[in-house]
């Protein structure tokens, strides 16, 4: 079993939406709606994560779930960026 994929992707997740609370929270700076959205495979993932080493079962079906979740949020972040941006990659080329 892979046990580093688990875990290093709770730790990122963790650091992220520690992150992302800090400027939200300490620094005061309100996120948008797709800051929002982009969130949610975080909390995903350190679900699944937690879920996983509390009770040591089904480590096939919760790694498929992460990747899914990695993939979806890697999705998510390219359409902010491009959000933020103002730019349109496809209608560029």
């Amino acid at each position: 079993k892979n046990l580093y994929f688990i875990s290093y992707s709770f730790l990122f997740s963790l650091t992220a939406i520690l992150f992302a609370l800090y400027y939200e929270y300490i620094e005061n700076y309100p996120p948008c709606e797709l800051c929002i959205y982009q969130r949610f495979p975080y909390y995903l993932i350190i679900a699944m994560t937690v879920f996983y080493f509390v009770f040591k079962k089904n480590f096939n079906i919760v790694s498929s779930l992460i990747s899914y979740a990695v993939i979806v949020s890697l999705l998510l972040t390219m359409t902010h960026a491009n959000v933020k941006l103002g730019c349109d990659r496809v209608k560029d080329l």
